[in-house]
């Protein structure tokens, strides 16, 4: 029991460990990400919808009640805010829900698959939220 609890907290601090690195990687190339900034708009967009995609296929005898939550996750995102930065708090929300969710499967490859996509999803996101900060403020 506690070792499956332990498990679990590692596994979390693993998938939002990209925020970390992504705030790291800012640091060193803070030049480099402002010209990148479409290609991490990119990564960020395509592990969202791999996420989603992973979650749907995995869980296909749930589909039911994953198109009505959906929906209105969908909702909460664009009605939260209209700027980027209010859709990524939306987005964060997504994330830490496909984690809650995986803690529920037995299955060891798709825990790793979702805590991969969600490290990758982070990393891109930081990278994207502070060009888009220091771009305000020029």
């Amino acid at each position: 029991m506690v070792l499956e609890i332990f498990d679990k907290i590692l596994i979390t601090l693993l998938a939002f460990s990209g925020y970390a690195v992504g705030n790291i990687l800012v640091n060193l190339a803070h030049e480099e990400i402002k010209s990148g900034k479409i290609y991490f708009f990119l990564l960020r967009n395509i592990m969202a919808v791999f996420i989603i995609f992973s979650l749907v296929f995995n869980y296909r005898m749930l589909i039911y009640l994953l198109i009505p939550a959906a929906l209105i996750l969908i909702l909460l995102i664009f009605s939260y805010k209209r700027t980027n930065i209010g859709r990524e708090q939306g987005m964060h929300f997504v994330m830490l829900g496909a984690l809650i969710t995986v803690f529920f499967t037995n299955n060891q490859e798709f825990v790793f698959l979702i805590v991969s996509l969600i490290f990758i999803y982070s990393l891109a996101s930081v990278a994207l939220l502070s060009s888009l900060k220091k771009h305000k403020k020029d």
